[in-house]
């Protein structure tokens, strides 16, 4: 018998090892979930028709664009770069997508095709400026937000062009009863999460953000990786757009330049570094939640929007002193 309890004993001083371990991996994640449950807790005392589903739905709604464009954000800081160009994008694609929309809606489905290339042709300028030029990251992406916002300005309409009534439900809808958007988060969030823990480019992705040099000399393609890491960020970008395309129904060639600051924000304060190799789009799907969770209820408590900008600069300044920090 003490033999017995001796063993069952270590099996449970094991799997308490084990839980510990987790919490330490994981601790910028589940930090930022805590607070981001305070904060619903709170918005929820702070005004009645917060919880309230037709809220709810509309708070899916909003966090959708800014948490594809983020988890494109999640990837390029994980491999150490940063994509200043991400808003400009989405207005691009915008204007592009209502300019060909508005006289030929049953070109829904090529349109959005031509989204998606234009956000993955920017990524692709981008990581070649990187890895082929040896050019900053912040330099290259704030060079190509000036050409994209220049280009959307350029081919803008007067008035704006309009995305047709068609196209908006088939995004911001609803399937089996719950709102589309919301499976768009989830379906988005767990598929780039797998991506990043379970194949050769996750890994190999966390690798060149901890260690360029090391991972370099391991004998890894390190400019292949940045490469592709842009491009997925652009793809995300498009995806972005298309859903923005489709919720703002408006060409409006500047609609998008708030999710440029938005994204990183979310991203540094889900514990992603600016320095590359520490994060996942779980802390990042928390960092949009609490994003869109305080637009949310300064707009039902009727606090003037202007102290949204100041709310997210003080919290990504205190992300980034936390996570500097620890």
């Amino acid at each position: 018998m003490a033999n017995v309890v001796t063993v069952n004993t270590a099996e449970t001083s094991g799997f308490g090892q084990k839980i510990m371990r987790l919490v330490r991996m994981h601790q910028n994640v589940l930090i930022i979930w805590g607070v981001l449950l305070v904060l619903f807790i709170v918005s929820s005392f702070l005004s009645p028709a917060f919880t309230g589903p037709r809220n709810l739905i509309n708070l899916s709604r909003q966090s959708a664009t800014l948490l594809l464009v983020s988890i494109g954000q999640t990837i390029v800081l994980l491999s150490a770069g940063i994509d200043l160009s991400v808003g400009s994008t989405i207005s691009l694609i915008v204007v592009v997508m209502a300019g060909i929309m508005e006289p030929t809606p049953e070109s829904m489905i090529i349109t959005s095709l031509i989204g998606l290339a234009i956000g993955a042709s920017v990524g692709l300028v981008n990581g070649l400026a990187v890895t082929r030029l040896k050019l900053s990251p912040f330099m290259v992406t704030l060079a190509t937000l000036s050409f994209v916002r220049g280009l959307a300005l350029q081919l803008r309409q007067t008035p704006p062009g309009t995305i047709p009534n068609e196209f908006s439900p088939y995004f911001t809808g609803e399937f089996a009863g719950l709102p589309i958007p919301l499976f768009i988060i989830l379906i988005s969030t767990a598929v780039v999460a797998l991506i990043l823990r379970h194949t050769r480019f996750g890994r190999h992705l966390y690798a060149v953000g901890s260690n360029e040099v090391a991972t370099r000399l391991s004998g890894m393609s390190t400019d292949r990786i940045k490469v592709m890491a842009y491009v997925a960020c652009g793809v995300m970008t498009g995806l972005a757009g298309i859903y923005w395309a489709a919720r703002s129904r408006a060409g409006n060639p500047l609609s998008g330049e708030d999710f440029g600051f938005d994204s990183i924000t979310a991203v540094v304060l889900g514990g992603t570094s600016l320095t590359g190799g520490v994060g996942s789009v779980w802390g990042t799907l928390a960092g949009v939640l609490i994003i869109a969770i305080l637009g949310n209820i300064m707009n039902l408590t009727n606090i003037p929007s202007n102290y949204q900008y100041i709310f997210k600069g003080i919290l990504l300044v205190i992300a980034v002193m936390m996570y500097r920090k620890r």
